[in-house]
């Protein structure tokens, strides 16, 4: 089960890399809506999509760690390569997660959001903005 669930994650990895272009050289234009089964308003969802490459980056880092772990059993005892896979790939997808987290919150780093999407305040700007009003 646990291959499986590896297996269908890395297939939607290798599909949103291959949208990844796509996003980063949009227009902005997709971000002044957000869809209806989007719940948490308008601001996140455009923070939503200017994490969306670093997302795509930590999932990357945790699949190195999964597939370290599944192709060796599940176990790290040992084996001194597979524990740092699974090391790096934890770490890695840490970093993208605080990053993902400051991206959604202030828009920063900018070198990290794609270039039509930099000139956004981040979710906390806006809603302080929506809250002064």
């Amino acid at each position: 089960m646990t291959l499986l669930a590896v297996a269908v994650l890395t297939a939607a990895c290798i599909v949103a890399t291959a949208r990844w272009r796509s996003v980063w050289a949009q227009s902005g234009r997709s971000s002044e809506r957000k869809p209806g089964w989007w719940p948490y308003g308008l601001p996140f969802w455009r923070g939503y999509l200017r994490a969306a490459p670093v997302s795509l980056a930590g999932c990357m880092f945790m699949l190195v760690g999964a597939w370290a772990g599944v192709l060796n059993d599940g176990s790290v005892r040992g084996n001194a390569i597979v524990a740092a896979l699974v090391v790096i790939g934890f770490a890695g997808l840490m970093v993208c997660f605080a990053l993902t987290v400051f991206i959604v919150l202030i828009n920063r780093p900018k070198a990290l959001v794609p270039p039509s999407l930099r000139r956004q305040t981040g979710a906390l700007h806006s809603l302080r903005q929506r809250h002064r009003h």
